[in-house]
Order: structure tokens, then C-alpha cells, then sequence
């Protein structure tokens, strides 16, 4: 018995060496104050950083978003048709546009060229000599968000054209005796009128310069018809047959103002640390 109560004198004797050690070894500053917040504050904290996260992001917007009102004016040459002329189409020539971009969204298109024709068909020649075109519309820029560097564009225009043409060494051979007949078409005055409808990518090359493509869907709405017949080739349209084309050009861009640059955000005043006991 006498054994058993020494051994219970000796553990209950470590258990009170342990445990004060513990209470005089911690790595709390009991000293430091405790700063203890109201509801109130963490509130306002919360409020501050939500609005200047909110600052932040229209900053980085305005960027590239605060375009002028009136941003630039591009001067455009289509050099599709004379590539195709020197591979061997028998029709076009030459166009060129004028555009002005509104905050970099909308585009306020022009365009005017020249063109004519002098195709060899099946036992005839249809002429049509040099006459203009001019076409008028607008695009509108997916990518206005971006930097103008870089456009996507979809648009619309309407042109129309008044023009000349002729038909010469035709031959009729569907005569009763089997044999042939020649006639020509003189010299036909009309004006016709169509729409495009057209997906553009403008991306730019070096300093003011840029290149872009487009595909368009046209659709004649009016004119080109005489009492001979149809007119095969309308300028700034194309053969009369045909619904789809496309264009290639090299722009010079003309900036109206400058880039406007946003202010940085104003960080959160983040020197108070919340802590609870």
C-alpha cells in the first residue's frame, strides 16, 4: 500500500510539472491588444473593397471601350478585281471605300470603283465599256471591346450603277432551213440597283496600314434589263448570274483623336485586419 501511494505522488507530481510548463510556454503575445470590430465596420471594410473591385474592372474597360464619338476614317483599295483580271476574268476593274468608324462599333461605309466587260461567249461578244458604281452602307464591329487593331465585321450596302452595253457578232442558228443568222445588240443605256450583305476581318500590318477580307452574298434588286434582253455584267456586282464574291483590300487609317487612356483604379485601403477572439 505504502509502494502504491509513493507511485501516485510521483505521476500526480509530473502531471504538475507538465502543466505548468505548458501555461508558461505559448505563442500568443498576451500582451498585444485585441482590436475588436463593430458590425458596422466589417460592413463598410466589405463595401470599400466591393467598390473598388467595381472601379477596377470599368478602368480596365474604359480602355479600350471610351472610343470617341467620331474615331478614325480608313481609306480603303480593293484589290480583288484586278487580281482576277490578271488571272483571266473578263470583267471588273477597280473599287475603293471610305469608312468612318463610330466608338469603333459602327462603321459608316462608302464605296465607289470602276468597271468593265468584254466577254466571249458561244457565238457572241458582249460589251460593256468603262462606267462606275457606288455603293453605300454600314458595318457593325463584334470586336469593339478590343483593340480596333483587330475587326470582325458584318454589313450591308446598297449599290447601284448606271451603265452601257452591247452585243456583237451574235449568231442565231436555229433557223427552219438549218442555216444561220448575225445580229447585234446596240448600245443599251440602264441602271441597276443591289444589295450586299457581307462577314469582313480587318487585322492591321504595320503602323497605319491594315489588310482585310470579306465575303459577300449580292442580290439585284432592280434594273439591267432591256428590251434585248438582260445585261451579263453589272459594275460593282459582278455576272449577273452570280450570288456570291469577294474582296481583298489594303486600308490606310487616318486617326480623328486619340486613344483614350483610363485612369488606374484607387486600390482598397486594406490596413485594418479584421481578427476576432
Amino acid at each position: 500500500m505504502t509502494h502504491l501511494r509513493a507511485i501516485l505522488t510521483v505521476l500526480v507530481a509530473a502531471v504538475a510539472v507538465s502543466a505548468a510548463s505548458q501555461r508558461r510556454v505559448t505563442p500568443v503575445d498576451t500582451d498585444a491588444p485585441v482590436v475588436v470590430y463593430t458590425k458596422a465596420e466589417r460592413d463598410k471594410v466589405r463595401k470599400d473593397s466591393i467598390a473598388a473591385a467595381r472601379d477596377s474592372i470599368k478602368a480596365s474597360q474604359a480602355l479600350t471601350t471610351n472610343y470617341p464619338l467620331l474615331h478614325n476614317l480608313t481609306v480603303g483599295v480593293n484589290l480583288w478585281d484586278p487580281a482576277m483580271r490578271l488571272i483571266g476574268a473578263d470583267y471588273g476593274l477597280i473599287g475603293a471605300s471610305l469608312d468612318l468608324s463610330i466608338r469603333n462599333r459602327f462603321v459608316a461605309s462608302f464605296e465607289a470603283g470602276a468597271g468593265n466587260a468584254d466577254h466571249q461567249g458561244d457565238n457572241y461578244r458582249y460589251k460593256s465599256p468603262l462606267a462606275p458604281f457606288f455603293k453605300i452602307g454600314a458595318n457593325y464591329n463584334f470586336m469593339f471591346r478590343k483593340s480596333p487593331d483587330y475587326q470582325l465585321m458584318l454589313g450591308f450596302r446598297y449599290g447601284f450603277s448606271p451603265f452601257k452595253f452591247e452585243v456583237a457578232d451574235a449568231v442565231d442558228k436555229s433557223t427552219y432551213w438549218g442555216g444561220h443568222e448575225s445580229f447585234a445588240v446596240p448600245s443599251q443605256s440602264v441602271t441597276a440597283g443591289y444589295l450586299d450583305a457581307l462577314l469582313a476581318i480587318r487585322v492591321k500590318l504595320v503602323g497605319n496600314l491594315s489588310m482585310g477580307w470579306s465575303v459577300r452574298y449580292h442580290k439585284l434588286l432592280h434594273g439591267g434589263k432591256t428590251d434585248y434582253g438582260e445585261a451579263y455584267y453589272i459594275p460593282g456586282f459582278g455576272s449577273r448570274g452570280s450570288t456570291v464574291t469577294g474582296s481583298f483590300s489594303v486600308y490606310y487609317t487616318l486617326p480623328l483623336h486619340k486613344t483614350p487612356s483610363a485612369a488606374p483604379a484607387k486600390p482598397a485601403d486594406n490596413n485594418e485586419t479584421e481578427t476576432t477572439e
